[in-house]
């Protein structure tokens, strides 16, 4: 039987000095504090592990912000979500460009990597890594 394990909340915020408290509001006693978040999670997991018998519990983070600073906290990680997405379909389209331009249409590589605003070296590890990947997918399908 696979057993989760126990999911607690865990508050973050920060006092008047600057410092990070951290505490789990459904264990007693369970409250700590730290000068980075790195800090106080690490001490947290320490009281943590004092107040709780048996598995620690997984924590889910309640970091508490002034309210501008979570707004652009938001948008900051939906805009690099969002640049993470482009930058995977902007390789898989300079892949597919290189692919087209040295094999179908027959352009040097030096020409295919002017023509991409890249280095021949580039071009040809993106070729590399294509041809990779498709040996691997051929060695699967035989498998």
């Amino acid at each position: 039987m696979n057993r989760r394990p126990k999911r607690r909340r865990a508050i973050f915020e920060r006092d008047a000095d600057g410092w990070w408290v951290a505490s789990v509001p459904s264990v007693p006693g369970c409250r700590t504090q730290g000068r980075t978040l790195a800090q106080v999670r690490e001490r947290l997991k320490e009281a943590l592990d004092a107040s709780v018998e048996g598995e620690i519990p997984a924590l889910i983070e309640d970091v508490r912000l002034p309210k501008g600073a979570l707004m652009v906290l938001g948008d900051f990680k939906l805009s690099r979500e969002a640049a993470e997405r482009a930058a995977e379909r902007a390789a898989a389209l300079t892949q597919r460009a290189a692919v087209i331009l040295t094999h179908d249409v027959r352009v040097s590589l030096r020409d295919a990597a002017e023509l991409l605003g890249l280095s021949h070296q580039r071009v040809a590890q993106i070729l590399q890594e294509k041809r990779d990947r498709d040996d691997d997918e051929a060695r699967r399908a035989r498998a």
